[in-house]
């Protein structure tokens, strides 16, 4: 293995760890924000403000995750010495939808909560939307990581991630 392939193996795995750090910490901020809003059965102006101001948090991790992503599908190419491959870019292609789909529900959830009578009313609906959130990033998760451990190159010494 050469200097400059080891670098970029290094590089990839760096980039997989963060990866794996913010999918872990997505999971957390989640999961959290699930609990708060299930204990909530008629939201107060106050709560509102809170969940609200949690989802535009989330939706800034979101921006941050998936923008991280297209950095490691890069390293991906990268380490492949710059070529890209059809499977690479079908991960590229599914990252960029996925990400779409989970925005479009937090842009539906968003725009719920900004009149208080409305979110009262919608507060089921709500709730489904976030459950269903969390189900898209479940399944785009586990998809992308049989996907990278799949399309991740073996030459390398670490084993900074193996699906």
């Amino acid at each position: 293995m050469t200097v400059d392939t080891s670098k970029k193996t290094h590089r990839l795995d760096q980039q997989l760890a963060r990866w794996l750090d913010e999918h872990r910490n997505l999971d957390a901020e989640l999961n959290q924000f699930l609990k708060r809003t299930s204990a909530v059965h008629w939201p107060t102006e106050i709560q509102l403000l809170g969940i609200r101001s949690m989802l535009d948090r989330l939706s800034e991790n979101l921006d941050a995750h998936f923008a991280c992503e297209e950095q490691l599908i890069d390293e991906l190419v990268a380490a492949r010495s710059g070529n890209s491959t059809p499977e690479i870019e079908a991960v590229r292609r599914q990252s960029a939808r996925d990400n779409l789909a989970v925005q479009s529900r937090v842009r539906t959830v968003r725009e719920l909560l900004c009149d208080p009578l409305r979110a009262r009313h919608s507060w089921t609906e709500i709730k489904v939307e976030l459950h269903l959130i969390a189900d898209l990033l479940e399944q785009h998760e586990e998809q992308e990581r049989n996907s990278i451990a799949w399309l991740r190159p073996r030459n390398g010494s670490s084993q900074a991630f193996r699906a």
